[in-house]
């Protein structure tokens, strides 16, 4: 357990993120990670923005990877990525030949989205 502490290259790392990470993002971080240091191990906390922010805030995890940038004064934020996000709509639709929309211009449309608990909604 001492040599944790004082080893850098070893020890347990807690991640908390959000579900949509899951499946491609988190798997290679770690993968990535744990190839430069094989001896870190890594504890992960899946779930909706919620739940991982109070994990973070509760201090049970190293760092939480999340959609929705809080403002609190007790954490740092770094961005790691930003990816486009898309809409697609019928080619009669008549936002169909736009090559960039605000969200904005969507508030009227009815749509397919996400859950009120996917971090990204918001």
């Amino acid at each position: 357990m001492l040599d944790e502490w004082s080893n850098s290259d070893t020890g347990l790392v807690s991640i908390a993120y959000l579900n949509i990470l899951g499946a491609d993002f988190i798997p290679k971080l770690v993968r990535d990670y744990t190839e430069l240091y094989p001896k870190i191990k890594f504890e992960l906390v899946q779930g909706n923005h919620d739940p991982i922010n109070d994990v973070l805030s509760e201090g049970n995890c190293d760092l939480a990877i999340t959609s929705l940038k809080e403002v609190s004064p007790e954490f740092n934020w770094i961005t790691l990525e930003k990816a486009p996000l898309y809409i697609i709509v019928s080619e009669n639709h008549r936002l169909a030949n736009a090559s960039s929309l605000s969200v904005h211009e969507l508030i009227n449309e009815n749509y397919i989205g996400l859950k009120n608990s996917c971090g990204l909604k918001h």
